[in-house]
């Protein structure tokens, strides 16, 4: 059996060169959107004044909001609780990216620590709170279409769902084909 925690150099140096520099990218595009939505909707840049601006009529609209907790405002009575939650999975998940031998799974995760980072960092200059700028623009009465979020949040979410998808195929589906192409090898020898 394989010893999926010892290093793998060509998976590490992947990392180092690919994935390192794409989460930096992705933590500046990130805090880059929230500078410049939270200008343009809450401070001199808007002719309106109006904290709420349609993006795409009918699907997506920009309205700025403070977030104090996490995924759907969950832990909003207390900041100190939703940065040792995002602390902690950012550190998590960022130690299952460092051991992880597989590049498919490193993928997934660069997004989810950068979307993590990019929160924590947007907390730093926020006081406590994240900026939420983008939400369906339609009514629904499902809660997922209500909320208001970021692109450090779909970063998250994108890579959560993914990271969900390689992980049960390489956990139950991987080993079987491995097997076969073996038990084939094997036949035709």
């Amino acid at each position: 059996m394989k010893n999926y925690f010892s290093v793998n150099k060509k998976t590490h140096k992947h990392k180092i060169i690919y994935l390192l520099p794409l989460m930096a990218l992705l933590v500046l595009i990130d805090n880059l959107s929230k500078y410049f939505l939270r200008k343009l909707l809450v401070i001199s840049f808007n002719p309106f004044h109006s904290k709420t601006i349609s993006f795409i009529p009918g699907l997506f609209k920009f309205n700025y909001v403070d977030n104090p907790g996490l995924a759907f405002s969950s832990f909003s009575h207390s900041v100190t609780i939703a940065i040792l939650i995002s602390v902690t999975v950012v550190l998590v998940m960022g130690i299952y990216f460092i051991l992880t031998r597989t590049k498919f799974l490193a993928y997934p995760l660069t997004f989810i620590i950068a979307g993590g980072i990019g929160n924590l960092i947007n907390r730093t200059w926020n006081n406590g709170k994240v900026s939420d700028f983008i939400c369906w623009d339609f009514k629904s009465n499902i809660e997922f279409f209500n909320a208001t979020f970021n692109i450090a949040d779909s970063f998250i979410s994108v890579g959560l769902v993914v990271f969900l998808i390689l992980f049960v195929f390489h956990l139950f589906f991987w080993p079987r084909i491995l097997l076969k192409k073996e038990k084939m090898k094997n036949e035709s020898s």
